[in-house]
């Protein structure tokens, strides 16, 4: 019924802004809020909130890089801009199979695009979270491009902070290829690595229990608002919390409520996200996981010495491993023949080896984003060993 109404709400919208673009200048000028930034090879897209009651939601403003007077990086989310340029809807797709524009910004919230030849600060964000996010996220941004190799910073930065602007695009284009994709989103690694590793960090610090999944808490949270909550980021967040909470109340963690109730946390506020491959992935690799017959065994453990009983044992826990990857990549093949019309056929031996190599690089990552304008050379190691484990 949500779906439904608003995709009628959304066709509304778009007939009344046909009128209004049909009966006005070509040009029009627009002011709002800037709620978000995206840098792309040749342009920049800012994202304008509270423009015009008759769009509904808010604008795409593009603006080519050539016709910028002042660096992108230099607007924070909370400013208020002006801009002036020509309103234009999202298209339909003309082909089955084809990109649909249309349906992509309307799930996101979006609902036309503006072609702006600049955007002009009226009145700076007074918001100190913001101003300190861009300043962690610049940073971060700044170690990682000193470091780092460019194609090596461009992946660290983008499993770090969300932000693809660094990312090569062939490169990017072959880690879908490959069916590797996922490891570039914010996802259940990055989050739950950091909510259970502060309260487990905590927790050895002798703190009282509750300070411990509070802050575990607080940290998904910041963590999830910092790298801008995708829907994969937030349906991390939703269980991270709802594990942490079943913990502080002691009772027990059922991950398929925990992925209901993040699927409805998502959907409900915007229904639309429900066509989106991101979402469809997101969700399908965790229920994939959770029929999984080695999910949620105990690992096996070492009870008896000798040689032959710590071969078995590894032998066990590689069979484990492997069990996993196999569930999570047949869950996902028809979203992927169905949205990509491709299917790499060799992505689960590639799993095989990526997901236990994420669970060391992605630790190094985040010390090497944090740390590195601080350690500088004294780094060597670490961003050797970041670089090694993406060459391979």
């Amino acid at each position: 019924m949500r779906f439904y109404t608003a995709m009628d709400g959304a066709l509304s919208r778009d007939a009344v802004m046909e009128v209004m673009i049909a009966g006005q200048d070509r040009l029009q000028t627009f002011s709002g809020t800037l709620d978000g930034i995206e840098e792309k090879t040749n342009c920049w897209y800012f994202f304008v909130k509270d423009c015009d009651p008759a769009v509904g939601g808010q604008l795409l403003v593009s603006v080519n890089k050539a016709d910028m007077t002042v660096d992108g990086e230099s607007y924070t989310p909370g400013d208020k801009v002006a801009f002036k340029g020509e309103l234009e809807l999202f298209s339909h797709p003309a082909n089955e199979g084809a990109f649909d524009e249309w349906l992509y910004y309307h799930s996101r919230g979006i609902a036309a695009r503006v072609w702006a030849d600049s955007v002009s600060v009226t009145r700076q964000s007074t918001s100190w979270p913001q101003q300190a996010a861009k300043a962690v996220r610049q940073w971060m941004k700044k170690g990682c491009q000193t470091w780092l190799s460019p194609e090596y910073a461009g992946i660290t930065v983008s499993m770090v902070c969300g932000d693809k602007a660094l990312m090569d695009d062939e490169l990017q284009s072959l880690y879908q290829k490959s069916g590797i994709s996922h490891i570039l989103a914010i996802s259940g690694l990055h989050v739950t690595f950091l909510g259970m590793g502060i309260c487990s960090l905590l927790g050895r610090l002798h703190l009282p229990r509750w300070m411990c999944i509070l802050a575990g808490m607080v940290i998904v949270l910041v963590y999830g608002w910092f790298t801008g909550m995708e829907p994969s980021t937030c349906r991390s967040v939703v269980m991270t919390i709802v594990s942490l909470g079943a913990r502080w109340l002691g009772r027990t963690y059922d991950i398929k409520n925990g992925l209901a109730l993040a699927a409805l946390w998502i959907l409900i506020p915007s229904p639309l996200m429900v066509t989106q491959p991101g979402f469809l992935l997101s969700f399908i690799a965790v229920g994939s996981l959770v029929l999984c017959p080695a999910f949620g065994e105990p690992s096996p453990k070492r009870d008896k010495k000798g040689a032959k009983a710590i071969v078995g044992l590894w032998l066990l826990r590689v069979k484990s491993s492997m069990v996993s990857p196999v569930f999570v990549t047949l869950g996902m093949l028809p979203v992927l023949s169905w949205c990509f019309f491709e299917v790499s056929m060799y992505s689960i031996f590639i799993n095989l080896a990526v997901i236990p190599l994420m669970s060391l690089v992605y630790p190094a990552m985040l010390v090497c984003a944090l740390t590195a304008p601080m350690l500088g050379e004294g780094g060597f190691l670490l961003y050797r060993l970041i670089e090694g484990i993406l060459a391979v």
